[in-house]
Formats: structure tokens, sequence, C-alpha cells
């Protein structure tokens, strides 16, 4: 019996799906109870319902492709003839087209509106040129917006700190003013500050002309989400870090840009910024100067909004924290919550990489390293169906072992991964191929499915390569 309305507004990751071999009636159905071990008595559970690279279902060739949906019917032997399936079918075919129909009029919309944005900056004008073209298309349209002061509220700091800030002349001396004020406002939010002036991280346009235009002074990310350079403590023991950010992990940033003012020239630069970092999505940065701070956002290059405050205005302070909240990365948010949540710790360079679906981290619990792998809530059950798979290979040596279970955090999940090893390079003569494809051998010789048996998804631990991201295993046998 299958409900065509369920009551449920949990996660559905935790819904179970059963069976009945012979089919209940209404009545039967109200008198089914739960046996000693929580299952439903006289039913078959089945496979969640996230986990459709099963191969018992689809076959061990299947390999799900974004963007495409798959439907899977399965009928009971004798139970339906070719004629009694032939209008539901039909009725289906008929709901799938008008599915089809309106994700074409959405995307027909969607263009029209990226056809009527402003035109993206273009990378042959000066940073002068390009900024003055931008503050004046904001200003004509409205999209620069002047903080009103809340008198009864706390300012970024105090008239008399401000003094401090008109007397300095040399943007370096200003950044290291800021820096602490910067931190002490990440810190809520799990980021931190970096200075970044004296590397070319983001991808550059034209490095003979324009590299040295392409070095954010900073920005802001989760500890763990960059490269240090190096580390500097000053005579009051404020520390500052000077690094550079990951290329996998730019949409986890908020990128900073000072001056002691702030010019067209300037805004162009920081509008080049954002071009460069996020070409596709949106980003945010804030420019400052000695008297105020600019919030900027933009999507897929276009700057969209500009507010702009004093730091010594009422409600400054809270105007500045509440723009890092709501635009502070996702996965910054689910790396903070679960490190405490699972009582490891995390420091710099911790990135060790990105699949198909999630991001990973080297972690430390107890002095011994992890794999910290993180999900969004979306992919749940991708996650819980990896853990399975490494638990039926822990056996093998052929493998890395989960460490627990899946564990849920605010946004996603998250799963501890043993031993953390390097990347094994890339084969470059026919006997690094031969030992690979040995590998994979050894996998089907054990009745193992990998699901995605390419090169970046084996580390070298203590010299021995071992299988990650398992998708999808049969039960394998002890070696």
């Amino acid at each position: 019996m299958i409900k065509e309305v369920i009551d449920y507004d949990g996660s559905a990751h935790r819904l179970a799906l059963y069976r009945a071999p012979n089919g209940l009636s209404k009545e039967e159905a109200k008198a089914v109870t739960f046996d000693e071990h929580g299952q439903l008595s006289g039913c078959i559970k089945m496979d969640e319902l996230l986990q459709i690279q099963n191969v018992c279902h689809f076959g061990r060739r299947f390999r799900p492709v974004e963007g495409k949906i798959y439907v899977l019917v399965v009928i009971p032997e004798g139970q339906a003839s070719d004629r009694t399936l032939h209008a539901p079918s039909v009725e289906f075919q008929d709901a799938v087209l008008c599915g089809i129909r309106e994700l074409r009029e959405i995307r027909t919309k969607v263009d029209a509106i990226e056809a009527k944005l402003p035109h993206k900056p273009r990378s042959d004008r000066t940073n002068g040129k390009l900024g003055e073209d931008e503050l004046m298309r904001l200003r004509k349209e409205g999209l620069i917006i002047d903080f009103a002061p809340v008198p009864d509220e706390d300012p970024f700091w105090p008239q008399t700190e401000q003094q401090v800030v008109d007397a300095i002349d040399e943007e370096k001396v200003f950044d290291a003013f800021v820096t602490p004020y910067f931190n002490s406002a990440l810190a809520s939010y799990g980021m931190t500050f970096v200075n970044s002036e004296d590397y070319s991280w983001l991808p550059q346009e034209d490095i003979e002309t324009t590299a040295r235009y392409l070095k954010p002074d900073g920005f802001a990310t989760h500890p763990g989400m960059f490269c240090v350079r190096k580390v500097q403590h000053d005579e009051n023991g404020r520390v500052f870090q000077f690094g550079v950010a990951e290329k996998d992990l730019f949409d986890c940033l908020l990128l900073f840009e000072s001056k002691l003012k702030i010019s067209g020239a300037a805004f162009g630069q920081i509008a080049r910024y954002l071009q460069t970092l996020s070409p596709n999505a949106s980003a945010c940065a804030i420019q400052i100067d000695r008297r105020s701070f600019w919030l900027i956002k933009s999507y897929k290059t276009v700057i969209f909004r500009v507010e702009t405050a004093n730091w010594i205005d009422g409600g400054s302070k809270a105007l500045f924290e509440n723009f890092i909240a709501a635009n502070t990365s996702p996965w910054v948010k689910m790396l903070t919550n679960a490190c405490p949540l699972l009582g490891v710790s995390i420091g710099s360079d911790a990135y060790l990489g990105r699949g198909a679906y999630g991001r990973v981290f080297k972690v430390t619990k107890d002095g011994e390293d992890f794999a910290l792998k993180i999900v969004e809530e979306s992919n749940f059950g991708v996650l819980c169906q990896e853990a399975e798979a490494l638990r039926k290979a822990q056996d093998t040596g052929l493998t890395i072992q989960a460490v627990g279970n899946c564990v849920e955090v605010t946004g996603g999940a998250v799963l501890l991964l043993s031993p953390v090893g390097m990347p094994l390079p890339r084969p470059n003569s026919q006997s690094d191929v031969a030992k690979l494809f040995q590998l994979l051998w050894q996998l089907h010789s054990l009745d193992l499915v990998h699901g995605d048996p390419r090169v970046p998804n084996v580390i070298v631990h203590m010299d021995k390569p071992l299988w990650i991201a398992l998708v999808e295993v049969n039960k394998a046998n002890p070696s």
C-alpha cells in the first residue's frame, strides 16, 4: 500500500522504506507492529532512496549523470499486464514532458534576466576607468546605499581611535592597525584575516601588464582553508598571518582591500578582483579607507550592491558583523561546527582535496591525523553509502577506513577517515600504469567494486597505495 500523501516534515534521509511481500490491506497495514529489533514485522526493509548507484537495482555499469532524472519502477511478476500498464505509462510520459517544458520556460526566463544585466567589466580598461564606470552605473541605478547612523548603537571604533587612524599616512601601518579589529569581528564566525598583498594568488589576466593589480590586500576564511606563507608578531604580541587562498576554495573567501582613501581606481581594482575570483557565481568584498568601509556584493562579476558607512557611525559595528554573518560560506560553517562536535582540532594548510560532492581536510585527535570529509545536506545519503562501502572493504587492506559513523552538522554531514596520505603521482610510464591496473585487479579479485577508479581516488600512505572515495562495494572477502 502506497500513500499518496505522507504527513512528514523531517529530513528525507530519516525515512525508511519497507516492502510487504504479499501486499497489505488497509486493515492489515494498521495492525503492523515493530519487532524487537525496531523493524516492521512481516516486512522487508529496502535500500535508502538516495542510494541510486546501487548495482543490484541498476546494474554494475550504471553511473548517474548530474542533470539527468532516473526513475526506477519495480513491478511484481504477474501483477500487471501490458494493457493495464499502458494508461499509467502514458500519464507518466505526459507528466515528464510537462516538467521538461516548465524547466525550459524557467531557463528562458533566466537567460532573459541575464541579458538585461549590465555588461561585465572589460579587462582592457584601466582600474581608474573601470571604477568610474562602475560607480556611475551603481549610482544611476540606486545601488549604492549610504548607511544611516543609529545614535544608540556601537560604532566600529570610538572617536578616540579615529583620531589615531587619521594620523596614519602609510597603508601598511593602517593594515596593521585594523587587522586585530578584523580578527575580533571574524572570530565569531569561525574565520580569520589573512594578509595576501605580497602574493599573486588570483588568476592573472595578463602577466605582462596587470599582475601587480591582482594581489588583494587580504581575505577572510576558515583557519584551515588557506596556505600559510609566514606568521609575524608585533611588539604587543599580536599575530599577523600572511598566506594565499586555496584555488578550490575561492567560494569560501571574503575579500578585503584597504586604501588610505577610496578612489575610482581603488574601486575599479576591487571590481577586477571580484571578476577574477568568481566569474560564474556570487562573491563579496569589503573595501576600507581611514574614514569608511564599503560592503560590496557581486554576481557573475557584476556588482549589484554597495553599502557604505563610517567607522564612527552608531550601528556600524553591527552592520559590519552582519555582513560577515550573511556572507560566511556554508562550507566554513560546517567545518567550524564539525571540529568541536567530533573532538578534533584543525590547523593551517589543512585542505586535502575535493571530489564530486565533498571536501576533505586534515584534522587531529589525540595526536593522530585523520581526514575529515564534509558534504552538503543533499549528499548525506551518498556519504553514508561511502561509509558503508568502506566498512565492507575494511578487511582487504586496499582502502582507507571510516572512523565511526556519519555525523550531521547544520547544513550538511561529516565523516572521519583514516589514514591521511599523499596523492598518488600521475603515472608517467608503462610500469606506473601497470601498477595502477594491478591495484584495480586486486579490488576485482576480492569482488569489490570501486565505482570511480581514477588516479585522484588513490592515495599513498607509508609507500602503500590505498583507494579512497568508494561509491559502492559488494561484500568483500577478507585478505
